[in-house]
């Protein structure tokens, strides 16, 4: 028995890396169809990448019998893993299905610089910060701190800082009619039972879209 539960926490790692939570999906709210419609067309750039690199990565002290906690700090690596895709195209595209379900463009597309001056508009955004902070422990009990957790005490506490920047230019002129920053932060601990903090990331992603896109309305 005891074996087992090694295993599984051998396999815990492995799994995470898969987990179909580590995805970016976006859904839009089901909105009411305004029937006053813009004839106009909405050209969204790929979002720029501006975020620090990362310069460490998790070695997994807390492992060690006695070692109550390890701390690991980025910038990208669980942000990129959780996407599946790149940040900066999988950012565009959630942010063209948020206008697309409001129906009032003429056309709403993700496009590249090259052919972008076709559209009426353009919806540029950067990518400033994604900064993820995690604190593990397993008790000081190496792997047999597992045995602990069904008992809901917490395995890890988890906090999260976003800054994207979004900025709205008239294409044939180039010319800025909106330009904002958005920031938002999260923490909190983490147990078997609680909702996983990727779910939460998600939904923080997901506000500073739809707030940029009520902007605009």
């Amino acid at each position: 028995m005891i074996f087992r539960y090694i295993l599984i926490i051998l396999l815990l790692p492995m799994i995470n890396c898969v987990n179909i939570q580590h995805r970016f999906t976006f859904s839009p709210k089901e909105k009411r169809i305004q029937n006053q419609n813009i004839p106009k067309s909405v050209a969204i750039e790929t979002f720029q990448d501006l975020r620090p690199k990362d310069m460490e990565s998790r070695i997994g002290y807390f492992f060690i019998p006695f070692v109550f906690w390890e701390s690991s700090e980025w910038h990208r690596r669980d942000i990129d893993r959780f996407t599946f895709y790149k940040i900066d195209l999988i950012l565009a595209h959630a942010l063209k299905k948020e206008f697309s379900s409001y129906g009032k463009f003429k056309e709403v597309y993700v496009t590249t610089e090259s052919d972008s001056k076709d559209s009426d508009y353009l919806v540029r955004g950067k990518v400033l910060k994604t900064f993820r902070k995690e604190t593990d422990t397993l008790y000081g009990l190496s792997i047999f701190g597992i045995f602990l957790f069904p008992f809901g005490l917490p395995f890890s506490y988890n906090q999260l800082d976003t800054e994207f920047e979004f900025e709205l230019v008239e294409a044939k002129t180039n010319k800025t009619l909106l330009s904002k920053k958005y920031t938002d932060s999260i923490s909190g601990l983490q147990n078997i039972y609680m909702e996983s903090f990727q779910n939460k990331m998600n939904r923080v992603i997901e506000n500073q879209l739809e707030t940029f896109r009520e902007r605009l309305y």
